[in-house]
């Protein structure tokens, strides 16, 4: 079984049950200008090996990473969405982080890593009052810069392997006894 979908199609996943997962195919064929959406509003485990156009966690409850996830655009969590990384599971993302959601905590990071690896410019916004919060954060780009519009907390590593970030107004905090 192969999934394709081309430049600007959507494919919306809900459910009504219990738990919601990524189908299973032999083949995700995904371009880059696709939308992948996680709208279910029930807690949904969202399988990686595949890489994604651009992906959305929206609605309500937790989407919870079942494998590292790459994605080739941007990555948006919006409703009340909650995106969890599960266990120790990496994001790598050439797009801009866009987190609209209302929930208290949108981004649950445990020991994760978000990887910015696109090239040219990328930007993480976020709506919550405290900013947004990486447990690592890894700045890993050939081109451009990576530029934070809100606040930014890293409670463990901060790590740029090639590429800038543009603080811009804003406050960038690095917690505890940890490495930039």
């Amino acid at each position: 079984d192969e999934l394709i979908m081309n430049s600007g199609t959507e494919y919306h996943i809900y459910t009504s049950g219990a738990i919601a997962t990524t189908p299973q195919m032999n083949i995700y064929n995904l371009n880059v200008n696709s939308t992948v959406k996680w709208l279910g509003g029930i807690d949904q485990k969202v399988s990686g090996n595949i890489t994604y156009g651009h992906v959305e966690f929206g609605t309500s409850n937790t989407k919870t990473l079942q494998d590292d996830i790459i994605v080739a655009g941007n990555l948006t969590i919006s409703g009340s969405a909650i995106l969890h990384t599960g266990t120790n599971k990496d994001i790598w993302l050439a797009g801009n982080w866009d987190d609209n959601s209302t929930a208290g905590d949108p981004f649950t990071e445990t020991n994760g890593s978000v990887i910015f690896y696109g090239i040219g410019g990328q930007s993480i916004d976020t709506e919550a009052a405290t900013g947004e919060t990486f447990y690592n954060m890894i700045i890993n780009k050939p081109l451009g810069d990576v530029t934070i519009n809100d606040d930014l907390t890293i409670t463990n590593n901060l790590t740029f392997t090639s590429g800038n970030l543009r603080i811009e107004n804003n406050d960038l905090i690095v917690t505890d006894e940890n490495t930039i």
